[in-house]
Parts: C-alpha cells; structure tokens; sequence
C-alpha cells in the first residue's frame, strides 16, 4: 500500500496527471481499509484532498475532504479531525 500511495505523490507532486495520481491514492486507500491500518487509511484521504485542491478541481476536492472529515471523525484522533477541518476550510475558501 505504502508503494502506491508513494506513486501518488511521485504524480501528485510532479502535476504529471491528477487522474492517474488520484487512482494510485485510492488502491493504496482500497488496501490500507482492508488491513485496517487507520492512520494510513487517513493519510490516503488527506492526499487525495490535497491532490485535487492542488489540481484546482474544487468538486472533486469537496467530495474528497468530506470523506477524510467522516474518517478522522469515525477513526481519528483529536488532532486528525482538526487536520480534517482546516483542510475542508482550505477547499471552501478556494
């Protein structure tokens, strides 16, 4: 999973192509749900909120960042869910 999230950010970062950048992120997320690894399964949804933040694609974002809300706030710690929020405000003020 570690592997895939990892091209995700190689694609991600480099702006190469969102899309296939977003489908790295969600295999690593499909694999990280399955092995139950909480902290990872947010960090999956965080990077896919900032991938499409940072890619201007708003709906996408919006969409994004609410799913990583309703995962810190069912698996995350305090701070998980404050991360989660301040990123939601980054979307709604973009």
């Amino acid at each position: 999973a570690n592997v895939l999230n990892n091209m995700g950010v190689l694609y991600s970062e480099t702006g190469q192509d969102p899309d296939r950048a977003a489908g790295w992120f969600g295999r690593s997320l499909a694999i990280r749900r399955a092995a139950g690894d909480d902290a990872a399964v947010l960090a999956s949804h965080k990077n896919i909120a900032n991938l499409w933040l940072g890619a201007s694609r708003l709906d996408e974002a919006t969409n994004a960042v609410r799913e990583y809300v309703a995962a810190a706030e069912r698996i995350g710690a305090p701070q998980d869910r404050v991360d989660a929020l301040l990123l939601q405000g980054d979307v709604a003020l973009a």
